[in-house]
């Protein structure tokens, strides 16, 4: 039987985030092909042009187009890159910004961002296999140490962590299918300040202290830490509040999935899915074998109201058997049961070893999308209720 998911240690920390935009840096506006290079094979007449259709272009008079098409017998994805050089700009306050398409979203799944130092170390990488891309603009905004627009950052990627001076970015796309064309067309690529300090030293700090965090990522001190306490918010921070610490089913209830055979709802006691105290929540169940479409299992967690201004939702989350639980949705209920947060993704974001989410009202973070589609009601002043999903695709796992 399949293990979907074990969620434990939910709590809720008052932290504000602030952004002051201030000018920005034009790293390239892709006008020309002055600082690309083609990173992948093979390398067709057609691999990397400058496109001027007025429909993929967002800044002057072109953009970056990046073409391809995977073998008949691919096995494995098919990808295609490309490298852009630019002037050292240090982005420990900044952002990354560009805009991009394609032309052929059935195909066209992946989109990686890394970045460089002037000794080719890789100090910045994003990626996303959620098909991020469409016809449409996407306006991408990633913030080095945090999962942005739908990418999900790649802490274990870098192999150094100093973002001073960056001096070249890579973009990826790529396909599963074989023997299919996909593209990307990118646009206006930028660094924008932020009202934020990336701190690389803080991984060894928090890697050294015990508790719970596996996976540190580098954190980002907000102006109002960095400001002189007088200066500060005269608003206290509220303390860390705890919603549900997974040692019993008090307040817990099956939503989807309830009645189907094979699913089940009960507290762990194994200390590999365990961060905090005896317990944790474990919901699994089995996808029917004619199934053909996806399944879904979810579990309701009832709160005392909580107010979720100016707060991140925070948890700890397994699966034993992440070849096959891909989803991952977090949702949030008002007293008449509407629906007030949203966070969804499909990335398989869970895995054997504890991942830790910090999830802030209106904002994709951890790999998950905020969903705004999804809400009821903008006032999330009085939360009681918190929703967990996951799911597969296959039948019969």
């Amino acid at each position: 039987m399949r293990q979907f998911c074990a969620v434990a240690a939910i709590l809720i920390a008052g932290i504000a985030i602030a952004q002051a935009e201030q000018q920005a840096v034009l790293l390239h506006g892709c006008e020309d092909l002055t600082g690309f290079v083609v990173t992948s094979k093979p390398v067709r007449q057609d691999t990397m042009t400058i496109n001027t259709d007025g429909v993929y272009v967002s800044e002057g008079q072109g953009s970056l187009h990046l073409y391809s098409e995977s073998s008949a017998d691919a096995k494995g994805n098919t990808y295609v890159s490309a490298t852009m050089s630019f002037e050292a700009v240090d982005m420990a306050s900044k952002a990354l910004t560009f805009d991009a398409w394609t032309a052929i979203p059935e195909h066209t799944r992946a989109l990686y961002v890394r970045g460089y130092d002037t000794g080719g170390n890789c100090v910045l990488s994003w990626y996303s296999w959620e098909a991020p891309l469409g016809t449409e603009k996407t306006s991408f905004r990633l913030t080095p140490g945090e999962s942005s627009s739908g990418l999900r950052w790649e802490p274990k990627m870098l192999a150094a962590l100093d973002i001073s001076a960056v001096v070249r970015l890579q973009f990826y796309t790529g396909t599963h299918g074989k023997g299919v064309p996909f593209d990307i067309y990118i646009d206006n690529v930028q660094a924008v300040h932020t009202d934020a300090t990336y701190e690389p030293a803080a991984i060894a700090q928090a890697a050294s202290e015990p508790g719970r965090f596996k996976q540190v990522s580098p954190r980002r001190t907000t102006a109002q830490e960095t400001a002189p306490k007088q200066a500060a918010s005269t608003q206290a921070t509220r303390p860390p509040e705890k919603l549900y610490m997974a040692e019993d089913l008090e307040g817990v209830t099956l939503n989807w999935g309830k009645g189907r055979e094979g699913t089940k709802l009960q507290i762990n006691t194994e200390p590999a899915y365990l961060s905090e105290g005896k317990g944790s929540l474990h919901v699994s169940s089995v996808s029917p074998q004619d199934a053909t479409g996806n399944t879904y299992v979810s579990v309701d967690i009832r709160i005392d109201a909580v107010d979720m201004n100016q707060r991140a939702l925070v948890f700890d989350a397994w699966t034993s058997q992440p070849q096959h639980s891909e989803a991952l949705y977090v949702r949030g209920y008002d007293a008449a049961d509407n629906c007030v947060l949203s966070w969804g993704s499909w990335g398989g974001l869970l895995q054997v070893d504890k991942t830790t989410f910090e999830l802030f009202p209106g904002v994709s973070r951890g790999g998950l999308s905020w969903e705004p589609d999804e809400l009821k009601s903008d006032d999330i002043s009085a939360v009681v209720k918190l929703r967990f999903f996951t799911g597969a695709h296959d039948a019969g796992v």
